[in-house]
């Protein structure tokens, strides 16, 4: 340290900040040739990975309860199980679809006492023959399960990208599987990752609306009711493919680019793709929202952990720099803003120019939420209105995109939190009922807490969407004690697009050993 200038420490501080706007932290990849690929060929065709669909690559999704398996000959075999154990009979010769035909799969998993479901969104990593089920260590933000009358169902992810104290901030999580128990609505957080939670303040928000409108939270966390809405017309990406099976509905699929094949070529000449998305403008309208269903890639979300840890040994004076300066924080926005990792810039067409008109956040990568985003349409010709967006490569995933206006009353309220108990049954309400800089603190992957809160009565014709505010912030574990890599971290603050390079970097690397950088070294064999 005594040999390196301030001004090369102040800008590695700055690099390595550059990722917690708003991504969550690292997943753990598993892909099922990896996990089979040292067992027998009886065990390849009797085991697999538990799921509830599956999604082809020409963007159709079907419904599926079962298993999947790599085959001994490169193919995945799809068992229907026939109860809810999951259990393939016998006789089942479940039927086969190849692996570049397959686009991802919907995981379940449950808890050992098979409490708590967790269906974690498809996930699209299959491409060339890599099936990356990204749930063994599940790292992500915190948790939220809700309660829907017979088990917890996960949720939602907030507060992502908070990666120390000075970045807490606040997260809507639409509950859309919550439901009232004996006038009461119950909730778990728990802390499923390899980093130490720090949760502030929870509360929970209600929203009764008219039925056939749609309840969206803006970036500010303000809900929108919206009465008329319009699908996109097209979607294209930058070699002209058309994304409209991806990204018309609000549903069980998303795009997502297939980064192995990137990954295995020799020049990369553009670290992003470029999508053109089409809605018929509404008649007589000057602004309307945009509603979007977005959220951070799983690669993308990886790459904190891999940013973090090229600050190495010196990554606790970076957070210390970091807390201590709000300029560090400005010039690291406006850096993220330039790299949109994890903020995505929309740009709508106004005459034979672009103009940007708005930002949207990344989230998940499990849970993405929909969010409102409002344009101004008064300087549009024509009939159609034309935005823009240019993802870094593997940094984001892309559910739906609607147009949104004619906004209706409705009642909103907070709903008083009854009790809350963590696992060691310690009364933990007082430390999430205000946002005090007091906190429910999660070292380790087993603490949890039940929040029990007053569910309002129903309100005649109408319907209620429910959305979870979350305060906090989050401190990833590292396994990093060598020097920062100071050459690199100069290239990603100077060189636009680097981080792309060295996430392809990473997979490649990855696809080839099985192994992920920076995090926990795996358990020597006894």
């Amino acid at each position: 340290m005594k040999a390196m200038s301030w001004r090369i420490f102040w800008i590695l501080t700055l690099v390595i900040f550059l990722v917690v706007t708003t991504g969550c932290g690292s997943t753990t990849y598993r892909t099922l040739t990896e996990e089979f690929n040292r067992k027998d060929t009886d065990i390849l065709e009797d085991k697999g990975q538990d799921i509830r669909g599956y999604v082809l690559t020409n963007g159709q999704y079907h419904d599926f309860k079962g298993k999947v398996a790599l085959t001994a000959d490169d193919s995945l075999r799809f068992w229907q199980a026939p109860d809810n154990s999951y259990n393939r009979r016998k006789d089942d010769p479940g039927f086969k679809l190849a692996v570049a035909d397959v686009a991802g799969v919907k995981v379940y998993k449950s808890d050992p006492a098979g409490t708590v479901l967790t269906v974690i969104g498809v996930t699209l990593f299959i491409g060339v023959a890599v099936l990356a089920v990204a749930i063994a260590t599940k790292e992500s933000c915190p948790f939220i399960y809700s309660y829907d009358g017979q088990q917890y169902v996960f949720d939602g992810e907030p507060y992502g990208g908070a990666i120390m104290s000075s970045l807490q901030r606040t997260d809507a999580s639409e509950l859309e599987h919550l439901e009232p128990v004996d006038g009461a609505y119950r909730l778990r957080l728990g802390n499923e990752v390899d980093e130490t939670q720090h949760t502030d303040h929870l509360e929970l928000v209600t929203v009764d609306h008219a039925p056939g409108t749609r309840a969206v939270m803006d970036y500010a966390g303000l809900p929108h009711c919206f009465a008329e809405q319009a699908a996109l017309s097209a979607a294209r990406d930058e070699d002209g493919r058309d994304l409209m099976a991806w990204l018309r509905d609000d549903d069980e699929v998303a795009w997502y680019p297939d980064l192995a094949s990137y990954a295995e070529r020799d020049v990369l000449v553009d670290t992003r793709n470029h999508l053109t998305l089409e809605f018929p403008r509404p008649a007589g309208r000057d602004s309307v929202h945009l509603v979007a269903n977005v959220g951070t890639g799983q690669w993308g979300s990886h790459m904190i952990r891999v940013m973090l840890g090229m600050r190495g040994n010196e990554v606790g004076a970076f957070y210390d720099a970091v807390n201590a300066s709000e300029e560090y924080q400005r010039q690291l926005r406006v850096w993220n803003e330039r790299e949109e990792l994890f903020l995505l810039n929309v740009e709508v067409q106004e005459g034979e120019g672009w103009a940007r008109q708005g930002t949207l956040h990344g989230g998940g990568p499990f849970i993405s939420e929909r969010r409102a985003l409002p344009l101004d349409l008064s300087r549009i010709e024509g009939d159609t209105v034309r935005l823009r967006i240019h993802p870094p490569l593997g940094f984001w995933s892309l559910n739906s995109f609607h147009l949104a206006w004619e906004e209706t009353p409705a009642t909103v309220d907070r709903p008083a939190l009854l009790s809350a108990v963590d696992n060691e049954g310690r009364d933990v309400k007082a430390v999430l009922s205000a946002t005090d800089g007091a906190t429910l603190d999660f070292p380790t992957t087993n603490e949890s807490a039940e929040l029990v809160f007053a569910a309002p009565q129903p309100q005649p014709d109408r319907v209620r969407t429910v959305f979870a505010r979350t305060t906090g912030w989050y401190e990833i574990h590292l396994y990093n004690d060598g020097p920062p890599e100071t050459d690199n971290l100069l290239r990603l603050t100077h060189e636009p697009g680097y981080i792309v390079h060295r996430a392809l970097q990473e997979l490649a690397e990855y696809r080839a050993t099985g192994v992920l950088g920076y995090t926990k070294p795996a358990a020597a064999a006894p």
